[in-house]
Protein backbone atom coordinates (compact mmCIF):
# COMPACT_ATOMS: atom_id res chain seq x y z
CA UNK A 1 0.00 0.00 0.00
CA UNK A 2 2.79 2.39 0.60
CA UNK A 3 6.58 3.02 0.20
CA UNK A 4 8.97 5.09 2.62
CA UNK A 5 12.89 6.33 1.78
CA UNK A 6 14.53 7.58 5.07
CA UNK A 7 16.66 11.14 4.44
CA UNK A 8 19.89 9.21 4.26
CA UNK A 9 18.80 6.98 1.73
CA UNK A 10 19.67 3.72 3.62
CA UNK A 11 16.35 2.33 4.71
CA UNK A 12 13.10 1.58 2.73
CA UNK A 13 9.96 1.21 4.80
CA UNK A 14 6.92 -0.60 3.05
CA UNK A 15 3.21 -1.57 4.59
CA UNK A 16 0.69 -3.77 2.96
CA UNK A 17 -2.83 -5.77 3.67
CA UNK A 18 -0.38 -8.24 5.39
CA UNK A 19 -0.65 -5.55 9.16
CA UNK A 20 3.12 -5.48 8.95
CA UNK A 21 6.05 -3.10 8.65
CA UNK A 22 8.76 -3.96 6.37
CA UNK A 23 12.05 -2.64 6.51
CA UNK A 24 15.12 -3.08 4.26
CA UNK A 25 18.80 -1.45 4.47
CA UNK A 26 19.16 -0.50 0.90
CA UNK A 27 23.00 -0.31 1.77
CA UNK A 28 23.65 -3.76 2.81
CA UNK A 29 20.59 -5.09 0.18
CA UNK A 30 18.79 -7.24 2.83
CA UNK A 31 15.50 -7.20 4.65
CA UNK A 32 16.15 -6.26 8.06
CA UNK A 33 13.19 -6.51 10.06
CA UNK A 34 8.84 -7.30 9.71
CA UNK A 35 7.14 -5.56 12.81
CA UNK A 36 3.62 -6.16 13.92
CA UNK A 37 1.60 -3.46 15.46
CA UNK A 38 -1.25 -2.21 13.32
CA UNK A 39 -4.72 -4.65 13.67
CA UNK A 40 -5.44 -4.12 10.38
CA UNK A 41 -3.73 -2.93 6.62
CA UNK A 42 -0.88 -0.81 6.40
CA UNK A 43 -2.58 2.61 3.94
CA UNK A 44 0.38 5.05 4.37
CA UNK A 45 4.34 5.64 5.66
CA UNK A 46 6.25 8.74 5.90
CA UNK A 47 9.91 9.10 7.32
CA UNK A 48 9.89 12.48 9.44
CA UNK A 49 12.77 13.91 8.01
CA UNK A 50 16.06 13.01 8.26
CA UNK A 51 15.50 11.69 11.21
CA UNK A 52 15.11 7.75 11.46
CA UNK A 53 11.78 8.31 12.99
CA UNK A 54 8.83 6.86 10.91
CA UNK A 55 4.92 7.45 10.45
CA UNK A 56 2.64 4.75 9.72
CA UNK A 57 -0.72 5.22 8.67
CA UNK A 58 -3.73 2.82 8.98
CA UNK A 59 -7.37 1.11 8.30
CA UNK A 60 -7.51 0.34 12.11
CA UNK A 61 -8.13 4.12 12.49
CA UNK A 62 -4.73 4.98 14.18
CA UNK A 63 -1.38 6.33 12.85
CA UNK A 64 1.90 4.51 14.70
CA UNK A 65 5.32 6.52 15.47
CA UNK A 66 8.79 4.17 15.27
CA UNK A 67 12.51 4.29 15.31
CA UNK A 68 13.47 2.44 11.90
CA UNK A 69 17.24 2.30 12.77
CA UNK A 70 16.54 0.85 16.21
CA UNK A 71 13.61 -1.47 14.77
CA UNK A 72 11.56 -0.61 17.90
CA UNK A 73 7.41 0.94 18.11
CA UNK A 74 7.66 4.33 19.83
CA UNK A 75 3.71 5.05 20.24
CA UNK A 76 0.60 5.43 19.41
CA UNK A 77 -1.43 8.36 17.90
CA UNK A 78 -5.31 8.06 18.17
CA UNK A 79 -8.15 10.44 16.82
CA UNK A 80 -9.53 9.58 13.87
CA UNK A 81 -13.07 7.40 13.51
CA UNK A 82 -12.33 5.96 10.35
CA UNK A 83 -9.47 4.36 8.53
CA UNK A 84 -6.46 6.60 7.82
CA UNK A 85 -5.70 6.98 4.02
CA UNK A 86 -2.52 9.04 3.86
CA UNK A 87 -0.21 10.93 6.14
CA UNK A 88 3.07 13.18 5.59
CA UNK A 89 6.06 14.48 7.92
CA UNK A 90 8.40 16.96 7.55
CA UNK A 91 10.24 15.68 10.99
CA UNK A 92 9.88 13.75 13.72
CA UNK A 93 8.03 16.37 15.80
CA UNK A 94 4.85 16.91 12.60
CA UNK A 95 3.10 15.17 10.80
CA UNK A 96 -0.26 15.52 9.18
CA UNK A 97 -2.64 12.37 8.50
CA UNK A 98 -6.21 12.10 6.68
CA UNK A 99 -8.75 9.59 6.29
CA UNK A 100 -12.47 8.41 5.55
CA UNK A 101 -14.14 10.45 8.37
CA UNK A 102 -13.30 13.37 6.19
CA UNK A 103 -11.09 14.83 8.65
CA UNK A 104 -7.35 16.10 8.69
CA UNK A 105 -5.10 15.79 11.59
CA UNK A 106 -2.31 17.62 12.57
CA UNK A 107 0.25 16.01 15.13
CA UNK A 108 2.20 17.81 17.17
CA UNK A 109 4.63 14.27 18.68
CA UNK A 110 6.57 16.05 21.60
CA UNK A 111 3.48 18.12 22.93
CA UNK A 112 0.65 14.81 22.57
CA UNK A 113 -1.56 17.36 20.92
CA UNK A 114 -3.60 17.34 17.90
CA UNK A 115 -5.07 19.70 15.68
CA UNK A 116 -7.76 18.95 13.77
CA UNK A 117 -9.41 20.34 10.29
CA UNK A 118 -12.47 20.07 8.62
CA UNK A 119 -13.65 21.18 5.14
CA UNK A 120 -13.78 18.43 2.69
CA UNK A 121 -17.39 17.00 1.66
CA UNK A 122 -16.06 12.92 1.01
CA UNK A 123 -13.23 11.22 1.93
CA UNK A 124 -10.05 12.39 1.90
CA UNK A 125 -7.06 10.18 -0.10
CA UNK A 126 -4.07 12.11 0.48
CA UNK A 127 -2.33 14.94 2.17
CA UNK A 128 1.31 16.48 1.33
CA UNK A 129 3.72 19.22 3.53
CA UNK A 130 4.51 22.11 1.60
CA UNK A 131 6.27 23.22 5.35
CA UNK A 132 6.25 22.94 8.86
CA UNK A 133 3.19 24.76 8.71
CA UNK A 134 1.17 24.53 5.34
CA UNK A 135 -0.22 21.63 3.81
CA UNK A 136 -2.56 20.36 1.03
CA UNK A 137 -4.98 17.86 0.65
CA UNK A 138 -7.14 15.90 -1.96
CA UNK A 139 -11.05 14.22 -1.60
CA UNK A 140 -13.14 12.28 -3.30
CA UNK A 141 -15.70 15.22 -3.41
CA UNK A 142 -13.49 16.27 -6.28
CA UNK A 143 -11.52 19.12 -4.63
CA UNK A 144 -7.90 20.49 -3.94
CA UNK A 145 -7.46 22.27 -0.70
CA UNK A 146 -4.80 24.29 0.65
CA UNK A 147 -4.40 24.88 4.29
CA UNK A 148 -2.59 26.39 7.09
CA UNK A 149 -2.14 25.45 10.31
CA UNK A 150 -3.15 28.89 11.71
CA UNK A 151 -6.53 28.32 10.40
CA UNK A 152 -9.34 25.89 10.75
CA UNK A 153 -10.47 25.98 7.49
CA UNK A 154 -8.74 25.71 4.08
CA UNK A 155 -7.33 28.63 3.26
CA UNK A 156 -7.87 28.21 -0.66
CA UNK A 157 -10.00 25.38 -2.61
CA UNK A 158 -10.06 23.74 -5.82
CA UNK A 159 -13.44 22.53 -6.74
CA UNK A 160 -13.62 19.80 -8.94
CA UNK A 161 -9.40 20.08 -9.44
CA UNK A 162 -9.62 17.25 -11.87
CA UNK A 163 -12.90 17.21 -14.55
CA UNK A 164 -14.11 13.83 -15.33
CA UNK A 165 -13.66 11.83 -18.15
CA UNK A 166 -15.86 8.83 -20.07
CA UNK A 167 -18.67 9.48 -17.27
CA UNK A 168 -16.48 7.59 -15.14
CA UNK A 169 -17.41 8.27 -11.24
CA UNK A 170 -14.08 7.41 -9.53
CA UNK A 171 -12.07 9.88 -12.27
CA UNK A 172 -12.11 13.00 -10.68
CA UNK A 173 -11.02 11.75 -6.97
CA UNK A 174 -8.21 13.16 -6.30
CA UNK A 175 -5.84 10.42 -5.82
CA UNK A 176 -2.43 11.34 -5.00
CA UNK A 177 -0.58 14.82 -4.87
CA UNK A 178 3.02 15.95 -4.37
CA UNK A 179 5.05 19.09 -3.18
CA UNK A 180 8.66 20.81 -3.98
CA UNK A 181 8.96 21.40 -0.62
CA UNK A 182 9.07 24.85 0.76
CA UNK A 183 7.91 26.15 -3.07
CA UNK A 184 4.41 26.77 -4.00
CA UNK A 185 4.81 24.33 -6.24
CA UNK A 186 2.17 21.49 -5.84
CA UNK A 187 1.16 18.27 -8.78
CA UNK A 188 -2.16 16.34 -8.34
CA UNK A 189 -3.45 13.08 -9.92
CA UNK A 190 -6.57 11.63 -10.32
CA UNK A 191 -8.05 9.52 -13.57
CA UNK A 192 -8.95 11.91 -15.88
CA UNK A 193 -6.20 11.57 -17.78
CA UNK A 194 -3.59 14.36 -16.48
CA UNK A 195 -0.89 15.12 -14.12
CA UNK A 196 -1.51 18.58 -12.96
CA UNK A 197 0.45 21.23 -11.45
CA UNK A 198 -0.68 24.54 -9.02
CA UNK A 199 0.69 26.89 -7.44
CA UNK A 200 -0.01 26.94 -4.17
CA UNK A 201 0.14 29.62 -1.76
CA UNK A 202 -0.70 29.11 2.09
CA UNK A 203 0.39 32.59 2.71
CA UNK A 204 -1.70 34.63 0.00
CA UNK A 205 -4.35 32.03 0.30
CA UNK A 206 -4.02 31.21 -3.52
CA UNK A 207 -4.44 28.12 -5.63
CA UNK A 208 -3.88 28.23 -9.50
CA UNK A 209 -3.53 25.89 -11.91
CA UNK A 210 -0.61 26.56 -14.14
CA UNK A 211 0.17 23.33 -16.09
CA UNK A 212 -0.62 19.58 -16.98
CA UNK A 213 0.67 16.58 -18.40
CA UNK A 214 -1.52 13.79 -20.35
CA UNK A 215 -0.41 11.18 -17.88
CA UNK A 216 -3.35 7.68 -18.68
CA UNK A 217 -4.71 5.45 -15.33
CA UNK A 218 -5.06 6.13 -11.85
CA UNK A 219 -2.30 8.26 -10.47
CA UNK A 220 -1.94 6.80 -7.04
CA UNK A 221 1.61 8.34 -5.68
CA UNK A 222 3.30 11.39 -7.60
CA UNK A 223 7.04 12.42 -5.90
CA UNK A 224 9.28 15.11 -6.75
CA UNK A 225 13.17 14.96 -6.67
CA UNK A 226 13.72 17.26 -3.73
CA UNK A 227 17.74 17.69 -4.19
CA UNK A 228 17.56 18.16 -7.90
CA UNK A 229 13.39 19.29 -8.12
CA UNK A 230 14.18 18.35 -12.22
CA UNK A 231 11.53 15.65 -12.24
CA UNK A 232 8.58 13.74 -10.97
CA UNK A 233 7.34 10.46 -10.72
CA UNK A 234 4.04 9.40 -10.91
CA UNK A 235 3.05 5.59 -9.86
CA UNK A 236 -0.05 4.62 -12.46
CA UNK A 237 -2.29 2.37 -12.17
CA UNK A 238 -5.45 0.52 -13.78
CA UNK A 239 -7.27 0.96 -10.36
CA UNK A 240 -7.12 3.28 -7.31
CA UNK A 241 -5.17 2.32 -5.01
CA UNK A 242 -7.33 1.92 -2.27
CA UNK A 243 -9.99 -0.04 -3.81
CA UNK A 244 -11.36 -2.12 -6.74
CA UNK A 245 -14.51 0.35 -7.47
CA UNK A 246 -13.44 1.26 -11.15
CA UNK A 247 -10.79 -0.10 -13.73
CA UNK A 248 -9.15 1.62 -16.52
CA UNK A 249 -8.40 -0.87 -19.03
CA UNK A 250 -6.69 1.25 -21.46
CA UNK A 251 -4.36 2.05 -18.64
CA UNK A 252 -1.16 0.39 -18.11
CA UNK A 253 0.53 -0.47 -14.38
CA UNK A 254 3.69 1.46 -14.23
CA UNK A 255 6.13 4.65 -13.32
CA UNK A 256 5.51 8.08 -15.48
CA UNK A 257 8.55 9.96 -15.18
CA UNK A 258 7.62 13.98 -16.11
CA UNK A 259 10.71 16.50 -16.39
CA UNK A 260 9.64 19.79 -14.23
CA UNK A 261 10.50 23.55 -15.98
CA UNK A 262 12.80 25.56 -13.94
CA UNK A 263 10.07 28.20 -14.03
CA UNK A 264 7.55 26.11 -12.30
CA UNK A 265 9.32 26.72 -9.14
CA UNK A 266 7.77 30.24 -8.44
CA UNK A 267 9.18 30.35 -4.89
CA UNK A 268 11.69 29.41 -2.16
CA UNK A 269 11.93 29.90 0.96
CA UNK A 270 15.02 28.12 1.77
Amino acid sequence: RGLAVSGDGRLLAAGSSDQLLHIWDLRAGGARESLKGHRDELTALAFGGSAPDLFTASADRTVKVWNAEELTYVETLFGHAGPVTALDAVSPERAVSCGTDRSVRYWKVPEETQLVFQGHRGPIDCVRMHSGTAFATGSQDGSLCLWSTHRKKPVATAEGAHRGRGGADLCDWVSALGVARHTDLLLSGANDGHLRFWRADAERNTLEHVWAVPVPGFINAIEVAQKSRRFAVAAVGQEHRLGRWFVDKEASNGLALVPLPRELWVKDDT
